[in-house]
């Protein structure tokens, strides 16, 4: 079973990504937050860390690049997935060099994003090819 925690400022991407995992066995989504800082504060209060954390950029309080930071600091174990509408390189390089294992653009298919998070628990990086097109 591979644990999912879910970072968007987004209800209807964070319900999205929720009702997606469910539909698959092999996963099960542990936490949900809007924002980095209330992701950290619910990580205290889980009794065991999510494998994959799905992290967006463009956040309110505490955005993805300071999320990334944090957890590759505090908890360097869990995977990171950064989601964002950027196609930027230099934005998907900063998220890297930051620890994330993986980067997917919220315009991919479902099916990109559970191809993603196999590949980043297995220690692949994975940055879907629809972004340098």
């Amino acid at each position: 079973m591979i644990t999912i925690a879910i970072v968007d400022n987004h209800p209807l991407m964070r319900q999205g990504l929720k009702d997606l995992f469910g539909r698959y066995d092999d996963f099960k989504v542990i936490l949900e937050a809007p924002n980095g800082y209330e992701f950290t504060q619910q990580l205290a209060l889980l009794d065991s860390l999510p494998d994959v954390a799905i992290v967006d950029i463009s956040m309110p309080v505490m955005d993805g690049f300071e999320t990334t930071g944090f957890l590759k600091q505090h908890f360097p174990f869990v995977k990171i997935l950064a989601v964002s509408m950027y196609h930027d390189d230099r934005v998907i390089s900063r998220m890297m060099q930051l620890g994330a294992s993986g980067y997917v653009t919220k315009t991919s298919d479902a099916h990109v994003f559970i191809e993603a998070v196999y590949a980043i628990v297995n220690n692949n990086a994975f940055v879907h090819n629809h972004i340098n097109q």
